[in-house]
């Protein structure tokens, strides 16, 4: 009889891991058409509460790449790259932060 899993001595099933190719970092961002709406809207000063946040969302998470590992796999020659990453992380962390800083009601942070 097989040992069932969960069972003392059964082995675990061993798990495939997923090939998930690493965007280049100077590749374009993908984006949809609600996306370029959004950001455009942003610029023009016509942008409702949800396309705002869409619009941050999108700059923060996927052009900026904030959240997303940096390093670039290749060696010496992958430096750039990963450098190139870091540059735009580096926005985002900037924006991040200025997102969460205090602001009193006479405008100065406290």
């Amino acid at each position: 009889m097989a040992e069932q899993p969960g069972q003392p001595g059964a082995r675990p099933k061993r798990v495939k891991r997923l090939q998930v190719p690493v965007p280049k970092a100077y590749e374009a961002t993908s984006w949809e058409p609600a996306d370029a709406r959004a950001l455009q809207a942003l610029v023009k000063g016509e942008c409702p509460a949800h396309l705002q946040q869409r619009a941050m969302n999108f700059i923060i998470y996927q052009m900026c790449g904030t959240y997303q590992p940096n390093f670039r796999p290749g060696g010496p020659e992958a430096g750039r790259e990963t450098d190139f990453a870091l540059g735009k992380a580096f926005v985002g962390q900037q924006i991040v932060g200025l997102l969460k800083v205090k602001i009193n009601s006479q405008g100065e942070q406290g």
